[in-house]
C-alpha cells in the first residue's frame, strides 16, 4: 500500500515537472511568451516580444520567412527577365557621316561631318570636322561639303571641331545606347571608335535587308534609298542633289523601327546562344577597327 502511494506521488511529481518545463519554453506561434520567474535569463530582456532571432534554440522557418524567400526568388526571376530584354529599354540613336576625298584623285576618305539624332528624330549632334590633311576632292555632289564649311576662319568656324574633340563627344553620346545607321562600318572607322556589335543596328548588314547578287547564296548589302523605297514608300537621295546626313540617319532609324521587334529578338538569341564566328566563316564586317572586328553571321554557311 505504501509502495503504491509512493508511485502515485512520483507520477504526479513527474507531471508537474513536465508542465513547468512547458511554461519555460517560449511559444513561437503566439504573441505572448511565458517565462518562469525563477529563470535568471528572464530578467535580461524587458521586451514584451520574443523572436526566433533572440533565441539560441533551433526553430523551423516561419510562414513569414517563407513568404520573403518566395518574394526574393520571384524578384530574381524578374531581374533575369529584365537582363534578357534590356536591349528593348536602351535608348536608340541614329548616326550618319559625310566624307571628303584625300590622296591621289581623292580616292581615300576623310571624315568631314557627323550628324546624330535621337529616336524622335531630334538632332543631338551636328558638327563639321577640321581636315587633318590636304583635301583633293570635296565630293560636293554627294556629301554636300563646301570649302567654306571646313574653313577655320570662315562663318562656320563655331560648328567646326577637331577630330579628337569630335570623337570624344560622339563617344559620350554613344555610351550605352543602340546605334542605328547604314554602313556604319565606314562611319566608325572614320571616327576611329569601337561600339559593341550587340548595340549596333546596321541596316546594310541585317539579313532581311540584304540580297543575293550572283546566285551563289552570298548576301550583299543594298543601297539605303532602295530599302526606303521598298519598305517605307518614299524617296531619299534624289538624283542631282547631295546627300543629307539628317535625312539618311532618319531613314535608317525608320527602317529599324519598321522591323524592330524581329531584329531585337534575333539579337537576343545571338547574345544568349553566344555563337562563335571566325574570319573564314564570313567576310561582311559589321564593324571593323585596328583592334576588334565583329562579322555578320548571315554568310557563315556560304562564304568560305
Amino acid at each position: 500500500m505504501i509502495q503504491k502511494k509512493t508511485a502515485i506521488e512520483q507520477n504526479n511529481r513527474t507531471r508537474r515537472e513536465k508542465k513547468r518545463n512547458l511554461r519555460k519554453r517560449p511559444n513561437f506561434n503566439s504573441n505572448e511568451n511565458i517565462f518562469d520567474s525563477s529563470d535568471p535569463c528572464a530578467s535580461v530582456s524587458n521586451s514584451s516580444s520574443f523572436t526566433s532571432e533572440d533565441s539560441s534554440l533551433p526553430s523551423s522557418p516561419s510562414p513569414m520567412h517563407m513568404q520573403h524567400k518566395q518574394y526574393n526568388n520571384s524578384g530574381r526571376t524578374r531581374s533575369s527577365n529584365k537582363n534578357k530584354n534590356k536591349n528593348f529599354k536602351k535608348k536608340r540613336i541614329a548616326m550618319d557621316c559625310e566624307m571628303v576625298g584625300i590622296g591621289y584623285n581623292g580616292q581615300q576618305s576623310m571624315l568631314a561631318r557627323v550628324t546624330i539624332i535621337d529616336e524622335n528624330c531630334k538632332v543631338l549632334f551636328d558638327k563639321y570636322v577640321k581636315p587633318t590633311c590636304k583635301i583633293t576632292e570635296y565630293r560636293t555632289f554627294v556629301s554636300g561639303i563646301l570649302p567654306e564649311h571646313l574653313d577655320e576662319n570662315g562663318s562656320n568656324a563655331e560648328n567646326l571641331l577637331d577630330i579628337a574633340t569630335c570623337r570624344s563627344q560622339v563617344l559620350d553620346i554613344l555610351r550605352n545606347k543602340i546605334l542605328v545607321g547604314h554602313a556604319l562600318k565606314n562611319d566608325l572607322n572614320a571616327l576611329d571608335i569601337f561600339h559593341p556589335w550587340h548595340q549596333i543596328r546596321d541596316t546594310a548588314q541585317w539579313g532581311p535587308f540584304m540580297k543575293v547578287r550572283f546566285n551563289d547564296g552570298i548576301y550583299w548589302p543594298r543601297k539605303l534609298k532602295e530599302l526606303v523605297r521598298e519598305n517605307l514608300s518614299y524617296e531619299i537621295q534624289r538624283p542631282g542633289k547631295p546627300h543629307c546626313p539628317y535625312e539618311d540617319a532618319m531613314a535608317a532609324l525608320q527602317l529599324y523601327q519598321y522591323v524592330q521587334q524581329a531584329w531585337e529578338q534575333e539579337i537576343t538569341q545571338r547574345v544568349y546562344n553566344k555563337p562563335q564566328y571566325t574570319h573564314q566563316q564570313s567576310n561582311n564586317a559589321i564593324i571593323c577597327n585596328r583592334d576588334q572586328c565583329q562579322h555578320s553571321h548571315y554568310n557563315h554557311d556560304t562564304r568560305q
